[in-house]
C-alpha cells in the first residue's frame, strides 16, 4: 500500500494512491510464455555470441594463412631476382656487350605479368625492401642508363666454382 508520501505510512484508506504487490498474480499460461521467451532470448544471445567469436576466429585464421602465403610470395621472387642478378652477372662476364647489373623495372617486368602487377605490388615492394636491407650479395646503385638515373641491381659475390669452397 501506498499513500500520497511515499515516505509516510498510510493510517486510513482515504490516504492510499495506489496498491502495489510484490508477489505477481499471473496464470500459468503467462508465466510459462514468459519463461520461453526468456530461454529463446538468452539462446539466441549465445548463438550471436559463439557466431561472433567463430566469425573472428575464422578471419584471423584466413588472415594469418594470407599472411603466409605472401611471406612465401617475397621469398620466391627474391630468389627469382637473386637468379636473375646472378645471372646477368655471369653472362657479362662471357659476352663484353652484356651489363653486370639489371635495371630494377626491367626485372619487375621480367617476373611478374602486366595483368598481375597491381595485385603484385605489395609483394614486389616487400621483395625490394628485404633486398635492400638483407641481401648481402646484391647491391642496389644507380647507373645512367639510356641518358636516365635508374636504380640497379648489381651481383657483389664472387663466383664460385663448383670443386672450390666459398672463402
Amino acid at each position: 500500500v501506498r499513500g500520497l508520501d511515499a515516505n509516510l505510512k498510510v493510517a486510513n484508506a482515504s490516504d492510499v494512491k495506489f496498491l502495489e504487490s510484490i508477489h505477481l498474480q499471473r496464470s500459468f499460461v503467462c508465466r510459462l510464455r514468459n519463461a520461453v521467451v526468456q530461454t529463446i532470448v538468452r539462446l539466441l544471445l549465445i548463438f550471436l555470441v559463439i557466431a561472433v567469436l567463430w566469425g573472428l576466429y575464422l578471419y584471423a585464421k584466413l588472415w594469418l594463412k594470407q599472411k603466409r602465403e605472401r611471406k612465401t610470395q617475397v621469398f620466391e621472387l627474391v630468389e627469382k631476382i637473386s637468379e636473375m642478378v646472378q645471372q646477368q652477372m655471369l653472362d657479362s662476364q662471357t659476352n663484353w656487350r652484356v651489363e653486370p647489373f639489371l635495371p630494377i623495372p626491367h626485372v619487375r617486368d621480367s617476373l611478374i605479368k602486366p595483368q598481375d602487377r597491381d595485385r603484385m605490388r605489395p609483394v614486389w615492394e616487400q621483395a625490394v625492401q628485404f633486398i635492400d636491407a638483407g641481401e648481402s650479395r646484391i647491391r642496389t646503385e644507380n647507373q645512367l642508363l639510356h641518358g636516365q638515373d635508374c636504380e640497379v641491381w648489381r651481383w657483389t659475390s664472387l663466383p664460385t666454382s663448383p670443386g672450390s669452397s666459398p672463402a
